[in-house]
């Protein structure tokens, strides 16, 4: 099972380990989808609102591996 710890972001949101990498707005709104290839991942959020923020991990078959929101602050 893979965790994320991020909390509040200002303008990058980094998590680990690597799976394909959804991050959804409040409104459920796909932002940006990222196939991570790494043991470590940061996206740029400078060009999102602020607001809060839905990152979904899947493995390679699909399957929901992990889940947590992050805050963007100006």
């Amino acid at each position: 099972r893979a965790s994320i710890s991020v909390n509040v972001a200002t303008e990058t949101a980094t998590l680990t380990p690597a799976y394909k990498a959804n991050i959804y707005n409040a409104a459920g709104h796909l932002m940006t989808q990222r196939t991570v290839n790494s043991n470590s991942w940061t996206e740029d959020v400078t060009q999102y609102t602020p607001g809060t923020y839905i990152i979904n991990l899947t493995d390679k078959s699909g399957t929901l591996v992990g889940t947590s929101k992050f805050v963007k602050k100006n």
